[in-house]
């Protein structure tokens, strides 16, 4: 809800870099929250890392008292604004083609951090809770390098930089492929990975929200839906790959979702290039 809404009180010529700072904090509390999880865990046990996610939830109440106040954009009822999320799916182009890159993206991403800590709690690595937690902050250089994806989509270069990041995204698992024996290339795999994943997240988001003014938070279920959706099945999948032909065969599927994604951009950028030709032959005819 909070992305939606920043984008919402931004001016239009600043959105994609407030989407991006907000987009960075959000996945700087993932990443970090791993660390802590995994400090926590070290020192108290599983159950007191649930403590602490629920009391750090309560803070969220002084949200209230922070924010300013926003006015509805539609008066029609609670199962009509659900049935009108569907009806925005099937007539914005935009948003399915911006739904398939996150969702593609994101199933990455719960593919690799579904399967990761068994690799480095297994045989080969041999890591403490604590020190698995540690490892993640390597996903910190990502998504910090991320945060210039919402300035250059300010500059109207969204649709171009998607085809660079979901690409990053693919070409990380290589190099995560070959971290099951060295953690350096482990550690700058997961950089590109976040990387790749917050600039096509941010992208998508920044074509998104201009697409309607007034719906902007349904725009966003929309998005945030299948993103997360798509997120659990790369992480189910990661479990069944792992446990079946072990950390090979979790890179293999994890690069398989991206890859689909570059082919769906190239594809995507063949039809903007014929349709700017006929505008051109048009033009040229009209004159």
């Amino acid at each position: 809800m909070l992305v939606p809404f920043a984008a919402t009180l931004a001016r239009d010529d600043e959105r994609g870099r407030v989407i991006g700072n907000v987009m960075t904090g959000l996945l700087l509390g993932i990443l970090l929250s791993r660390v802590v999880a995994g400090l926590i865990a070290e020192v108290a046990g599983w159950r007191a890392v649930f403590v602490c996610a629920a009391a750090l939830m309560l803070l969220t109440v002084l949200l209230i008292r922070t924010l300013p106040e926003s006015a509805p954009t539609t008066d029609a009822g609670y199962r009509a604004v659900l049935a009108s999320v569907i009806r925005l799916m099937s007539t914005e182009p935009v948003l399915r083609q911006r739904i398939m890159y996150g969702a593609l993206t994101y199933a990455s991403f719960g593919v690799f951090w579904t399967s990761v800590g068994f690799l480095l709690a297994g045989p080969g690595y041999g890591w403490s809770d604590a020190r698995i937690g540690i490892f993640t902050l390597f996903g910190v250089a990502g998504a910090l390098a991320a945060r210039v994806a919402g300035v250059l989509a300010d500059r109207g270069y969204a649709r171009r930089q998607t085809g660079f990041f979901v690409a990053v995204t693919a070409v990380s698992f290589a190099l995560l492929a070959v971290g099951e024996r060295h953690v350096v290339a482990l550690a700058i795999g997961v950089a590109l990975l976040d990387l790749g994943i917050q600039g096509t997240h941010i992208s998508n988001q920044s074509l998104i929200y201009p697409l309607r003014s007034d719906a902007r938070s349904r725009l966003n279920t929309a998005y945030m839906t299948c993103y997360f959706l798509a997120g659990s099945l790369g992480s189910v999948l990661s479990t069944i790959a792992y446990f079946a032909g072990g950390w090979q065969a979790v890179c293999v599927l994890g690069a398989v979702f991206p890859a689909c994604g570059v082919g769906l951009w190239i594809r995507e950028m063949r039809g903007v290039m014929r349709a700017r030709k006929r505008r051109a032959v048009e033009q040229s005819e009209n004159a």
